[in-house]
């Protein structure tokens, strides 16, 4: 697994678990957002990086997203959890101009 071969390195800062997530897909007028999938692999990623515990380091897991309007919900969505699972959260968020 990617994660257990990058996590011994001290200068691996974070794993991504997507860039631009917030971008929609054409999908007829509206567009379809991936969002929920995306929070879906990041719970998948944090939930894998839990059960290393003890055998590698724990290293940040988040996302990239596009600096678009409405910032402020998108913020929101990646850092609420779903049903108290943390692990649903992003541990951290970049922002693509």
């Amino acid at each position: 697994m990617i994660y257990n071969t990058f996590a011994v390195y001290d200068n691996t800062l974070g794993f991504s678990a997507g860039n631009e997530n917030n971008l929609q897909v054409e999908n007829g007028a509206d567009g379809t957002t991936t969002a929920p999938c995306v929070k879906a692999f990041l719970r998948d990623m944090r939930s894998y990086a839990a059960s290393c515990t003890g055998s590698v380091r724990q290293v940040p897991i988040g996302l990239d997203i596009a600096d678009i309007p409405p910032r402020e919900q998108w913020i929101s969505y990646y850092d609420c959890s779903v049903d108290d699972d943390e692990n649903t959260r992003a541990e951290w968020m970049g922002f693509n101009p």
